[in-house]
């Protein structure tokens, strides 16, 4: 259950690395940025994320994709998941936060 613990608290730092990553037009990072929402949601069970990050990686090029509605649904996305790991943890007696995260 940590793993969901701290897959919650890394899901806006997350999201703000792809959005940096179209800022600076960095194919790159984004790709990376991308795969690693990907896998991490995919680990946390987070569908939604998954396969919102599975159409963003397949879109080519990938950099020039329109960044707000991606982003939105992304956010929107963890809000959702965050708020279903908090019920869930809350209701197992689990702690919602992480030390020094």
């Amino acid at each position: 259950m940590s793993f969901l613990v701290t897959f919650t608290s890394l899901l806006g730092p997350r999201i703000a690395r792809i959005e940096a990553a179209f800022t600076d037009k960095d194919r790159e990072e984004l790709i990376t940025a991308l795969l690693s929402l990907h896998a991490s949601s995919t680990m946390a069970g987070a569908q939604r994320l998954q396969a919102t990050t599975t159409h963003a990686l397949a879109a080519e090029p990938i950099e020039d994709q329109t960044p707000g509605p991606l982003l939105e649904q992304l956010a929107a996305e963890a809000r959702e998941f965050e708020d279903a790991a908090r019920a869930y943890l809350q209701d197992e007696g689990v702690p919602t936060r992480t030390p020094g995260v």
